[in-house]
């Protein structure tokens, strides 16, 4: 038989809304995994973002208190404009090679996936920074990169906040 812990279950996710949500906002399970957004390491912020992107775009339950909305929402937001962060601060042409880069576009594509990561992350001033990475990124041998990029901007074209920016 697999091992228990050999797939990811997706319902775990949905344990830290709930927490959120009992507790009204009080109880923030997100807190310690968006301190870990300030270590150094490429492995903990790999990780870390990477976890943060999938628990953050899970849809809180109806019926929760606007705290417990107030803080999701924020620490989405937060998340979103550390994301762009990482992404603005490595020249477009060096980004192939950067661990920065690489992990941070592999979570915007999560954040992407879902109408509340696409809504913070045009709101984060997403399509100018994804615009300078795929015109960097076509300029190196990095296919993935590119690849990461436009699905992010593809993505990006569900969503109506997207049909106002110019």
């Amino acid at each position: 038989p697999p091992h228990p812990h050999s797939a990811a279950d997706a319902s775990i996710a949905t344990y830290f809304q709930t927490l959120l949500v009992e507790s009204d906002g009080y109880t923030d399970p997100f807190n310690p995994l968006m301190m870990l957004l300030t270590r150094s390491s490429p492995f903990v912020l790999e990780k870390a973002s990477s976890l943060l992107a999938k628990l953050l775009t899970c849809s809180i339950p109806p019926g929760a208190a606007s705290h417990s909305e107030q803080v999701l929402t924020r620490h989405l937001q937060t998340f979103s404009e550390w994301v762009m962060y990482q992404l603005k601060s490595v020249e477009p042409k060096e980004a192939a090679d950067s661990h920065k880069t690489q992990f941070a576009v592999s979570a915007l594509q999560l954040l992407v996936a879902t109408p509340s990561g696409r809504t913070v992350c045009i709101n984060s001033d997403g399509l100018p920074i994804l615009y300078s990475l795929m015109c960097g990124a076509s300029n190196t041998t990095s296919v993935q990169l590119l690849y990461q990029t436009i699905f992010s901007l593809w993505s990006l074209s569900y969503s109506p906040e997207c049909v106002s920016c110019h």
